[in-house]
């Protein structure tokens, strides 16, 4: 009566019980006496595949949040979920990523890995983990669709032991230094009593002379000094040349200073870009004690 067809031969995505699109028929009219529910309203997945079917101006970046899987009094290990592109790509993009917010407990080490899997012409994996006894309240990341247009973009990794990072306290910042048009020095440092374990960080770069991008990073300590720590932390950045429209713009974590008896809870976001400058926040919440945070930004037309 009906022909299954495999999505090799289909654009589709995993069934979605909640999607507009769903068949509403009772349960009284099948044999189990299961049904399916009258959806009047679209659903997470239905948004996400109108994004990449029709994509408005195509944003090449995208984010991913626990708290999509979970709510965060329900903390796992393990957190994966398949993103579409905004659009279908020749061949599998490069995607490079990075944390923007995390939220561990105190009590045990903090670990945490950000990485994209099974990348696709149209879709891949992300996937935001923590393992041994760490707990994983939440975490969220941010993503480039590194595809045709980024020709001139280079991406690359640099790890300890090819994983993200597992600190003792939570003191840990990466940067780079002696950048040449042959490469750059990697730091990835910690400092007083912090015992790093392992650590790792992503990697953008590009001509100097390239047009229409920008990057730059910023800190807590460009507002204030370490000792005066608080918990909500903003201010505006200004790019070194304007753009002639408002950017796109990617930012990602590239260090912290917590104190260590409490939570963990970092929060990177930003409420306005404009072609000049964009303004960021480093936020922390509840009892978390931040001494500074940094983080980078990457922004194009």
């Amino acid at each position: 009566m009906f022909t299954l067809y495999g999505l090799d031969k289909v654009q589709a995505t995993k069934f979605d019980r909640e999607s507009i699109m769903l068949y509403h028929y009772p349960a009284e009219w099948t044999t189990n006496g299961q049904g399916t529910p009258f959806n009047t309203d679209l659903s997470d997945g239905d948004g996400s595949y109108i994004h990449f079917v029709y994509p408005p101006d195509s944003l090449d970046a995208g984010q991913f949040n626990t708290l999509e899987l979970r709510p965060w009094n329900k903390p796992t290990l393990s957190n994966k979920q398949t993103k579409l592109f905004s659009k279908q790509y020749p061949t599998a993009p490069r995607v490079p990523l990075g944390l923007t917010s995390i939220d561990i407990g105190h009590e045990h080490n903090i670990r945490i890995t950000a990485a994209a899997t099974d990348i696709t012409r149209d879709k891949f994996t992300c996937c935001l983990d923590a393992w041994a006894d760490t707990v994983l309240y939440s975490a969220s990341l941010t993503y480039l669709e590194a595809g045709p247009g980024f020709e001139y973009l280079r991406t690359g990794t640099f790890s300890t032991t090819e994983t993200w990072t597992k600190i003792r306290t939570g003191a840990s910042r990466s940067y780079a230094t002696d950048i040449d048009t042959k490469g750059f020095t990697v730091h990835i440092d910690s400092w007083d009593i912090t015992i790093m374990y392992q650590a790792g960080m992503n990697c953008l770069a590009y001509p100097a002379n390239q047009t229409n991008v920008a990057s730059g990073a910023f800190s807590t300590d460009d507002i204030q000094p370490a000792h005066k720590h608080q918990l909500e932390n903003t201010a505006t950045v200004k790019f070194d040349a304007s753009f002639a429209k408002t950017p796109k713009i990617a930012m990602a974590l590239s260090g912290f200073d917590f104190g260590c008896k409490k939570n963990l809870r970092l929060r990177l976001s930003t409420s306005a870009v404009t072609p000049t400058g964009v303004t960021w926040h480093l936020q922390a919440w509840e009892d978390s004690i931040m001494y500074r945070a940094s983080a980078s930004y990457f922004a194009w037309i």
